[in-house]
């Protein structure tokens, strides 16, 4: 699939992530502040504004977080740093818990959450599947694959259920990618804490949120800020189109971040 980007400035790369369903152009008054130093690269995610007019088959957060990651792939850069606004903000926790993709650092703006699912991720599960979808493996061998992993897992925990457990039936009905999917909900559905981890937790980051937000996007950006366990930037009297319509609020935040 071809992705229209814009690549403005230069200097340490920073993949920008655009809010739904905005595309690329939001992040030009950005770039016009900082861009002597930092290099902006922005998707026009398909479906979403800009010129990648593609519309996915599954739409959803897990497909477009793969475009992204092999987005940023393309680039075979060392090191960079990534910004997800709004929605992209959601996206960026995705692939920064997938561990395809690690940037230096990460910036969310004006964002959003979903929950524990986003603190709790199952990074071994997300490489299982991106080995899986690389080899084009068939789906019948997925699901004895899948098969094996439950009923291995089964054998740890104790929960004789599992075969029954409606999850488990979709990894034998659904396509590769779902069947993945479904095989990392079920084995968390069914796995202690302990295996769980909060990658989240391991790249720096920084939150910036202005004061004038929708309602949730205030609480799950604070929300989010409080597990980080760092302290957001909060910009007064903005709200949530504030890195677009005056990005010299947020510049200096952000160079300083990226720079230091």
């Amino acid at each position: 699939m071809n992705i229209a980007y814009k690549d403005m400035g230069e200097g340490s790369v920073l993949f920008c992530l655009p809010p739904w369903p905005s595309g690329s152009s939001v992040f030009i008054p950005l770039s016009d502040e900082i861009g002597k130093k930092i290099r902006i690269i922005s998707p026009d995610l398909p479906g979403w504004g800009g010129y990648s007019n593609t519309m996915l088959l599954e739409p959803n957060i897990f497909s477009y977080t793969r475009i992204i990651q092999e987005f940023i792939k393309s680039f075979n850069l060392r090191s960079f740093n990534i910004l997800g606004y709004s929605f992209g903000g959601l996206l960026a926790q995705t692939v920064n818990l997938q561990g395809v993709t690690v940037p230096e650092k990460t910036i969310y703006v004006s964002t959003i959450h979903s929950g524990d699912e986003v603190y709790e991720a199952n990074k071994i599960g997300f490489k299982a599947f991106e080995l899986v979808n690389n080899l084009h493996i068939d789906d019948a061998i997925i699901q004895k694959i899948a098969s094996i992993f439950i009923k291995r897992k089964l054998n740890t925990s104790a929960k004789p259920d599992i075969l029954n457990h409606p999850l488990y039936k979709q990894v034998l009905e659904e396509d590769t990618r779902s069947q993945i999917d479904c095989l990392v909900e079920v084995w968390k559905s069914i796995s202690d804490k302990d295996w769980l981890k909060p990658y989240l937790k391991q790249i720096p980051s920084m939150v910036i949120l202005g004061d004038n937000e929708p309602d949730f996007i205030h609480d799950e950006s604070i929300e989010l800020s409080d597990y980080l366990g760092i302290k957001p930037v909060r910009l007064n009297n903005s709200d949530h189109n504030h890195l677009f319509t005056e990005p010299n609020r947020s510049a200096s935040y952000i160079l300083n971040f990226l720079i230091n």
